[in-house]
């Protein structure tokens, strides 16, 4: 064998190797990311204030509906445990177009400008947070769209959406936001 396909099958070697660990390390900064989102997801739902008449009795949960697959894993879960504005969080998985129960605060998970034109078509309105996990959700007229910035993940608002949806962004959430 020559010196210089030894050479060659000796790099290919280490290459492969070298790969193979990057896998849950991909894996991992999905996770870390989601994580990350799922937290700014709770810290919105309490900087955000929605119209009196909107979220119902004084012990009516605020929903949390997730539009689409569940990017978040576990990580979603915990919010259940928790209150905002004195009330519990309810989370609903993927409420069907026949869904009875009102959605405050919607999650799409989807990136694609028509699929998310059509949801925010049906879901969005009056007194319901939308958010996305892309910042393309901001042109179509949601609220708050998640973006990296530098590697970190960030959001930004889109004030005219909020505003037509008659809800109050605290001036805390707004000078964290990432402008655009």
């Amino acid at each position: 064998m020559s010196a210089t396909r030894s050479l060659r099958n000796m790099l290919i070697g280490v290459v492969c190797s070298a790969c193979i660990p990057l896998s849950p390390l991909a894996a991992r900064a999905a996770e870390d990311e989601y994580a990350v989102k799922a937290a700014f997801l709770m810290h919105f739902i309490n900087y955000v204030s929605w119209p009196e008449d909107v979220l119902g009795g004084a012990n009516d949960p605020i929903r949390v509906c997730m539009v689409g697959d569940n990017p978040f894993g576990d990580f979603i879960q915990p919010i259940t445990a928790k209150q905002a504005h004195g009330r519990p969080i309810e989370l609903v998985m993927d409420p069907g177009v026949e869904s009875e129960r009102r959605c405050h605060v919607i999650f799409f998970s989807t990136r694609e400008a028509a699929v998310l034109r059509q949801q925010l078509t049906y879901w969005g309105g009056k007194g319901v947070l939308t958010i996305g996990d892309t910042a393309r959700i901001l042109d179509l007229g949601g609220v708050i769209g998640y973006i990296t910035v530098n590697n970190r993940v960030r959001f930004a608002l889109n004030h005219d959406a909020a505003e037509a949806a008659g809800l109050r962004v605290s001036v805390k959430l707004r000078k964290v936001a990432v402008k655009r």
